[in-house]
């Protein structure tokens, strides 16, 4: 994919309360097509992604899907405003 810079997302999930939860929700987003990097924290992650593989929409998707929907929107990091 060279060409295409990957952006990076970050959020809050209330729901990652413990170190089960931070593994379980890496390994989750880890094997999605197109994310390049993940890290996770008790109540919050942070991403990197290829756009042009997988969409914002389509990880908020697989998060609520699982269980750990973000209390609000996917932030692209560095944006002080969720656009």
């Amino acid at each position: 994919m060279s060409g295409f810079l990957p952006k990076e997302l970050e959020a809050l999930v209330p729901a990652i309360d413990s170190i089960e939860r931070e593994q379980e929700i890496s390994r989750l987003l880890k094997k999605l097509n197109g994310v390049v990097a993940v890290g996770v924290a008790r109540g919050s992650f942070w991403l990197s992604y290829q756009p042009q593989v997988i969409t914002r929409r389509e990880i908020c998707r697989t998060l609520h899907e699982a269980g750990y929907p973000p209390d609000r929107s996917l932030v692209p990091v560095g944006d002080a405003k969720n656009t």
